[in-house]
């Protein structure tokens, strides 16, 4: 169960039911708000159709994190 972002699973519902998704997110802003939490429950709601957080692998999402000793991500060519 996801708390407190309500207003952005109405969002990303209806971006769906619409077929308005873009090819990528990018969720930003101060740690332990629940971030991850969400990136998760959208992928496995566009995965399963359940708005939740996965309770098993999901087979087409991949999730991009900086390293711990890192405050940015980079892409090496």
């Amino acid at each position: 169960m996801i708390f407190g972002h309500k207003d952005k699973i109405t969002f990303f519902q209806g971006l769906a039911r619409k077929d308005a998704l873009t090819h990528s997110y990018l969720f930003f802003g101060h740690s332990s708000v629940g971030k991850g939490l969400f990136a998760g429950a959208l992928a496995n709601f566009l995965e399963r159709g359940a708005f939740d957080i996965p309770d098993k692998p999901l087979l087409n999402t991949i999730f991009i994190s900086p390293k711990e000793d890192k405050n940015s991500i980079s892409i090496d060519a």
